[in-house]
């Protein structure tokens, strides 16, 4: 059985995170911190579609 994992991106500067998501993952209000911008993102993800919330300032 093969798996197609994701990874996510950063919503800011659309790098690597690192945390990885399968077809069927389904993520609600996440903390997604981004390791290179050092910045955290509210995200919602749902179908590999995300969709933000809210970005740290």
């Amino acid at each position: 059985m093969a798996f197609m994992a994701n990874w996510l991106l950063c919503p800011r500067c659309r790098k690597k995170t690192k945390v990885k998501i399968l077809p069927e993952t389904v993520l609600l209000h996440f903390p997604l911190y981004c390791p290179r911008c050092k910045k955290e993102s509210i995200i919602s993800v749902a179908k590999l579609k995300m969709i933000l919330e809210k970005t740290e300032s």
